[in-house]
């Protein structure tokens, strides 16, 4: 028979989670959902899973309700409410970036977006005190993905460091990226944030593009847009391979000089080179603020 009790899963060196177990019970259920940030029904375990640092709040609230809390629990308690000050202080500094960063694209400066995988560089970035994290969601909570900075803060870094802008891996990754977040929008309910998303990246797809020569690129007129009107389209053609990007309004660049292949592929076309080996499969969380959209 299930009591109520609440443990803590393991995952290999994955952060721990909180298990809330009891015999179903309606108002419980509702309790649940209405009172602890963060958690999600695990149908498999039959319990409901929360973050780590949800813990403290977890027991204060169900332990006077009748349920066993593991020792373990009771021992880690202090872990995840240091935790839970650790993470105040993270996110109240990124607040005050993430102002600074709003402030400098009100200035004029244009923004670049920094893969995670490079962490040199994104510490490096931290220290300028202006950027954005961007964050996704995975089964095991959330992730950091990359920094948004500043184009001048980011050649900055790289002065700082010794590195080279190399672009061609920059503008593959970003093309990849872009190509995750276009199929997302298409097949998802958040399709409208995706497609805001996906508008940020194209603004940064044409500034990459503007410094080499590997793609014909540019962008063109679909005689046939989609029922939304989003009646441009960017295209990236090589070797005979295309992507494009339908958009609602022209950006930077020049006018494609090619034609559509009318190739519709499901898959990612182009299979080159990048440096960037870790770059993330899912889309970040871009703030509509730091990039001036309404």
């Amino acid at each position: 028979m299930i009591t109520r009790e609440i443990t803590l899963s393991h995952k290999g060196k994955r952060m721990k989670k909180v298990m809330i177990k009891f015999p179903y019970d309606s108002s419980m259920v509702r309790f649940v959902r209405d009172n602890i940030p963060g958690r999600s029904w695990n149908p498999k375990a039959k319990a409901w899973v929360c973050p780590f640092a949800s813990l403290p709040k977890v027991i204060d609230l169900l332990e006077p309700k009748g349920f066993l809390i593991s020792d373990e629990s009771k021992a880690l308690r202090g872990a995840a409410e240091a935790k839970v000050k650790k993470q105040a202080e993270r996110y109240e500094c990124e607040k005050q970036a993430k102002e600074l960063l709003a402030r400098k694209v009100a200035e004029g400066n244009e923004l670049a977006f920094v893969p995670a995988s490079d962490r040199k560089l994104t510490i490096a970035l931290k220290d300028c005190g202006a950027y954005e994290v961007v964050r996704d969601s995975d089964y095991y909570g959330m992730k950091t993905v990359g920094l948004i900075v500043t184009e001048l803060d980011l050649l900055a870094a790289l002065s700082d460091l010794g590195k080279n802008i190399d672009i061609k891996s920059r503008l593959y990754d970003v093309l990849s990226y872009t190509w995750k977040i276009n199929a997302e929008a298409k097949v998802k309910e958040s399709g409208e944030y995706n497609y805001m998303k996906k508008n940020v990246l194209l603004g940064e797809l044409c500034r990459l593009a503007s410094q080499q020569n590997d793609y014909l690129w540019g962008w063109k007129k679909d005689p046939n847009p989609p029922a939304n009107g989003a009646k441009w389209v960017l295209y990236f053609e090589r070797e005979g391979r295309q992507c494009s990007f339908h958009a609602f309004k022209r950006g930077n660049g020049p006018d494609f000089e090619g034609e559509w292949n009318g190739k519709r592929s499901k898959e990612f076309p182009f299979k080159i080179f990048s440096a960037q080996s870790n770059f993330p499969v899912s889309p970040g969380l871009y703030s509509p603020m730091a990039f001036g959209l309404e």
